[in-house]
């Protein structure tokens, strides 16, 4: 197994994203507070890439950011507001990139480089739902993570 490529939160790196940024940052960036922001700013640096709360308090601990519960709580709110979402595979966290709202994502997760690619799915969340709830199950948390290599991290011939 190889090593995972990280980067320090904070830090930036080519954009794989186009477009304009989460529809719900606009609508939520009145209700953030300072750390909310530099806490999201420093995961939508990372392009994806999920990061430890541990990764972040050290990146923004220089700034106004001084204790692991301040980002811990921050986490907290921008999860609630939708801003955030934690891959829970690796207990790392990563900025919503599609305005997924109140909807469950898909994330695909790459075993090799660490990144996490966010897919919009409607089925595969109800299909859970409704298979669970035929056994008489009442779902309070979903996490949908699939794990493998990304295209980028497949070799050549694989790709084709």
């Amino acid at each position: 197994m190889s090593a995972k490529r990280t980067q320090k939160p904070g830090t930036s790196r080519p954009s794989q994203r186009s477009g304009p940024q989460h529809p719900r940052a606009a609508s939520s960036s009145a209700s953030l507070t300072d750390n909310d922001r530099s806490v999201l700013s420093a995961l939508q640096a990372q392009d994806g890439q999920p990061v430890s709360a541990y990764d972040l308090i050290d990146s923004l601990r220089g700034g106004t950011i001084r204790y692991p519960a301040t980002v811990y709580r921050a986490l907290d709110r921008l999860i609630a507001a939708g801003l955030v979402h934690r891959i829970e595979t690796s207990k790392a966290f990563v900025a919503c990139n599609d305005g997924c709202g109140a909807s469950q994502p898909l994330f695909a997760v790459c075993d090799e480089c660490g990144q996490a690619s966010e897919l919009k799915t409607r089925s595969v969340p109800k299909l859970v739902h409704e298979t669970v709830a035929a056994e008489g199950f009442e779902v309070t948390g979903m996490s949908l993570e699939v794990r493998g290599l990304c295209h980028q991290c497949r070799p050549a011939a694989d790709r084709a």
